[in-house]
């Protein structure tokens, strides 16, 4: 892969890091139980150290953070909507479960893009988080007893 593409590529993931922070930011002010806001602010410091990790490997290819895109913003839509509009925690970790699923998408995406070593092990590492994420919010859903939503 060419670098402008993996400059491209790159950027989109930040952008949808920088989303997933914001969309942990809401859940955690929202979730009622104190043991499920822990798991989430731990999921969130993750995503804060993906976008700091992808900022900084722009950096290192020359090239500044690029700026939001409305593709991204719409992948976010109905997550984000349901975040808001929830207020049990079941709501939330819902909600929560459509980012992660987004970001597990853009991840498996990612892994076809034939980089570089240094690239390869960052998406590796964050995908390996966003798997490990995914399973996590499955848990808490499967403990609230709350039927799965797709």
């Amino acid at each position: 892969m060419d670098k402008r593409l993996q400059i491209e590529h790159l950027g989109r993931l930040l952008h949808v890091e920088v989303h997933a922070v914001s969309a942990y930011d809401g859940a955690i002010e929202r979730i009622r139980d104190e043991g499920r806001r822990r798991h989430l602010e731990g999921m969130r410091d993750d995503h804060e150290r993906h976008v700091i990790d992808i900022t900084e490997l722009l950096r290192e290819m020359g090239e500044p953070a690029p700026g939001p895109t409305p593709e991204v913003e719409r992948l976010f839509a109905p997550a984000m909507s349901a975040l808001k509009n929830g207020s049990a925690d079941d709501d939330v970790l819902h909600a929560m479960r459509m980012n992660e699923q987004v970001l597990a998408h853009e991840y498996a995406n990612a892994r076809g893009w034939g980089v570089g070593l240094q690239v390869h092990d960052l998406l590796a590492r964050n995908d390996a988080d966003e798997q490990r994420h995914l399973s996590a919010i499955e848990e808490m859903l499967a403990a609230t007893g709350t039927p799965a939503r797709p």
